[in-house]
């Protein structure tokens, strides 16, 4: 059997690698790696895509309001061709001009 310590003794210092590694978890967890993370969203949620769409919306026709939209909503994917299948249907429902142009959509 391995001696045990005195019950009171002090606990022997951490080693240079248990401390490096505490200082790794936290840069990761939560300092460093996290708010990179919350920056890069950030990043791209309000100047990476509104650029993208304002660039990619030059000369359709879309007034600036209508790009600012478009720029915050995202619509991408196949969310946005369901909804815009229900809009389009319920518009051909009711009758309204041109609805039947979103039907293909």
């Amino acid at each position: 059997m391995l001696p045990q310590p005195p019950p009171n003794a002090p606990a022997p210092p951490p080693s240079e690698h248990a401390l490096r590694s505490r200082r790794y978890f936290w840069w990761i967890w939560g300092g460093g790696l996290l708010l990179l993370t919350l920056l890069a969203l950030v990043g791209l949620i309000a100047i990476v895509r509104p650029l993208a769409v304002w660039l990619s919306t030059i000369g359709t026709g879309l007034t600036r309001d209508q790009r600012i939209f478009v720029a915050w909503m995202a619509p991408r994917g196949i969310v946005a061709a369901a909804v815009s299948a229900l809009f389009a249907s319920e518009l051909v429902r009711n009758d309204y001009p041109e609805a039947q142009t979103l039907v293909p959509i």
